[in-house]
């Protein structure tokens, strides 16, 4: 016993002196894999309307993958140079670009005839595209956050106020996090009390961001108070589900029809294949629908988290299958759920500031 537990806390010292997560890293990865979808589906509509042209001459080609290599350093170089959260961000794009071009050619370099259009490669693609999130996630869902992370994290936002300004809800937080850290410590006292003086500190004039922000805050905590909200909210997310349902329903049965009057080839099969994939990742996402319509009457933050999960199939999964089947509407579809993860990712952050603040966390 005194084994394994002097085992575990070099484990853990190791880990608080190395290897400091950011509590907010799982919206920074889902930039990254956003970006990454992003930039394997808009390179084929763009190839695909332009006939596929070349880049170079005389024998030359460059391919996107290069392409893909230099915005993956530029988001290296970037995360080497500065700080703050903002530089995370921006990297997270750049290097999600820079991931998608790359991996988008993989058909190339696994097939003897250098063939992008390999057909598996999409699957292939999503196969690494779900690891690497299952991967990351557990990080967050498996491994509890350490009192020096939340210490540190805490820390993060005085350069906040530094270099831009503390909004009250950004000083909630912070001030959350040093409640989870070492109460004995320090510096976990110095920060508490700088927090506090802070107060007297006049804020900059908030940038055009920072404004959007307080503007849609508001409007979400006006629109919450809104008796028809929740039925809104349900309604959306239930007409979104049966709607794809539809399409993906009507898809399979012309497929369907297809094989009876002209017989069955092995493409067909793939094809079919494909269909059956996405119709199970779209059920997939349509039962996350319906947990989060049950879990609406007790909670909006647990409601909006199952949204989101049905989301992120749509995005990684369905999206994905879609693109094979018909590259534009997937394209509009996939800016369509984008679109929808940023609000909710927004209404999220919203729910649990909230939710500290009626537990007097913070």
């Amino acid at each position: 016993m005194n084994l394994f537990g002097n085992l575990t806390e070099k484990r853990r010292l190791l880990r608080d002196r190395y290897f400091i997560r950011a509590i907010d890293f799982e919206s920074i990865f889902e930039t990254f894999f956003v970006s990454a979808v992003i930039s394997i589906l808009g390179i084929r509509i763009f190839l695909e309307l332009t006939n596929y042209p070349q880049l170079g001459g005389g024998g030359l080609h460059i391919a996107h993958m290069l392409w893909g290599g230099m915005f993956m350093l530029v988001a290296i170089i970037l995360l080497l140079i500065f700080l703050g959260r903002p530089t995370k961000t921006i990297a997270a794009v750049l290097g999600g670009l820079g991931f998608g071009a790359f991996i988008d050619e993989l058909g190339k370099f696994i097939t003897s005839d250098n063939n992008y259009f390999f057909q598996p490669t999409f699957s292939l693609i999503y196969l690494i595209f779900v690891v690497l999130y299952v991967t990351f996630y557990s990080f967050g869902k498996y491994w509890n956050f350490s009192k020096k992370e939340y210490l540190i994290n805490s820390l993060e936002y005085i350069k906040e106020a530094i270099t831009i300004d503390l909004n009250e809800d950004e000083k909630r937080l912070a001030t959350y996090y040093l409640s989870h850290s070492d109460q004995n410590d320090s510096i976990t006292i110095t920060l508490k009390d700088l927090y506090k003086k802070l107060d007297t500190i006049p804020e900059s004039t908030p940038n055009i961001v920072t404004r959007v922000k307080n503007f849609m805050t508001n409007f979400y905590l006006n629109l919450i108070r809104k008796k028809m909200f929740k039925i809104g909210v349900n309604v959306f997310f239930i007409f979104k589900f049966i709607l794809s349902l539809l399409l993906l329903m009507l898809s399979f049965s012309a497929l369907i029809q297809v094989f009876i009057l002209q017989g069955i080839t092995i493409n067909d099969i793939y094809g079919s294949t494909i269909e059956l994939l996405d119709l199970f990742a779209s059920s997939v996402a349509g039962v996350f629908i319906i947990i989060g319509v049950i879990k609406m009457r007790r909670s909006r933050l647990e409601a909006y988290k199952m949204f989101k999960k049905s989301l992120l199939i749509s995005i990684f999964l369905v999206q994905v299958f879609s693109f094979y089947q018909e590259q534009l509407s997937a394209f509009l579809g996939l800016v369509f759920n984008i679109l929808i993860l940023i609000a909710l990712n927004s209404m999220i952050d919203q729910e649990k500031l909230m939710m500290h603040k009626n537990q007097n966390l913070l």
